[in-house]
């Protein structure tokens, strides 16, 4: 059988030996066969069958019941998403196309990338992925889900000073599941990062995190906003649990604002209605078991928008942005 991806979660264990058995096997090969929707007939006649044989259809249900079983002894659902991860440094070009900047400077600029790489890749290895590509000033990796988003701040949170000063730096994630080719999804995300540059309006300032999703349905949906940062990914948890607790934040409320987004749009746009907006706001979040808190993180994510790349105008309802946490709460966190 052909090597499958090994599953973070396990991987790291004493199972995960070569003398381990089948607990060794499921750490290091398990790959797509713990998820449940893995198990399809149809899906598995298409992928594996050959002309002359059938797939039997007790064995896929056999399957499917194992899986399921595993999900429910680890507590977890495993997802059939994972993460694609570019960044890029704010301004390079400038930099290295200054006069000023010798060619001394040039070979000390090139050590200090060269370390950032190194740093970048034990930075994803330590989160479970592998880095296809760490140039120092670019990266592009695949990771877990559950660990992406951390990964990326902390590769962010690491950009060392080059030439006098600390550059920022734009990063883009896309979810993609994985039965999508890997080829658009390699595209949407070089399309996200493209867009995470043009966080304030083009300015040299950059800065951005994109965010997207892509189903397996082929449906996309994606947030763009500055890093600020830690506080880009930290409002995207929006919808997880409170401080490891049980109680969160209705999905419903994305329905309501899908439902009254108009209405709150206009609310927002008015000269007098930027207070009576973040009051709707907290009273369709309270509606739906959240606080006050909360509301004001969501009037804060809309605010922070960049719309197709565009500075936020304050007016937006961060209906995608909440749709993407919503993602994040049932598939990651």
């Amino acid at each position: 059988m052909a090597r499958e991806a090994p599953i973070p979660a396990l991987a790291g264990d004493g199972a995960a030996g070569e003398d381990a058995g089948w607990a060794g096997w499921l750490a290091r090969s398990g790959g797509v066969w713990v998820h449940p929707g893995t198990w399809q007939e149809d899906g598995l006649g298409r992928d594996f069958g050959f002309d002359g044989h059938r797939v039997d259809r007790g064995r896929v249900e056999a399957g499917r019941r194992a899986a399921e079983e595993l999900s429910r002894l680890l507590g977890k659902k495993p997802t059939p998403y994972y993460a694609l991860l570019t960044s890029d440094i704010d301004g390079m070009g400038d930099l290295l196309s200054e006069r000023e900047v010798s060619a001394e400077r040039h070979r000390e600029i090139s050590a200090r990338l060269q370390d950032f790489g190194a740093e970048q890749r034990r930075i994803i290895e330590k989160h479970g992925g592998v880095a296809v590509y760490t140039g120092g000033d670019d990266l592009f990796a695949l990771l877990p889900a559950d660990s992406a988003l951390q990964a990326a701040r902390e590769c962010r949170d690491k950009v060392p000073p080059l030439a006098g000063h600390t550059p920022t730096a734009s990063t883009a994630v896309l979810f993609a599941h994985q039965h999508r080719p890997l080829r658009p999804a390699v595209q949407e995300v070089q399309e996200l990062l493209a867009d995470a540059k043009r966080v304030d309006g083009g300015s040299r300032k950059k800065d951005g995190l994109a965010v997207g999703v892509a189903t397996g349905s082929g449906r996309r949906v994606r947030t763009v906003r500055p890093w600020r940062g830690g506080a880009a990914v930290d409002a995207l948890k929006v919808f997880a649990s409170h401080h490891g607790g049980d109680r969160v934040l209705s999905p419903g409320l994305l329905a309501d604002l899908q439902r009254d987004r108009a209405a709150l749009e206009k609310l927002a746009a008015s000269s007098l209605g930027g207070r009576v907006y973040a009051k709707e706001v907290d009273r369709l979040v309270r509606r739906h078991g959240g606080t006050s808190e909360e509301a004001e993180a969501l009037v804060e994510m809309g605010r922070t928008e960049s719309e197709r790349g565009d500075s936020g105008d304050g007016r937006l309802v961060p209906v995608e942005a909440a749709r993407v946490a919503l993602f994040l709460r049932r598939e990651a966190w």
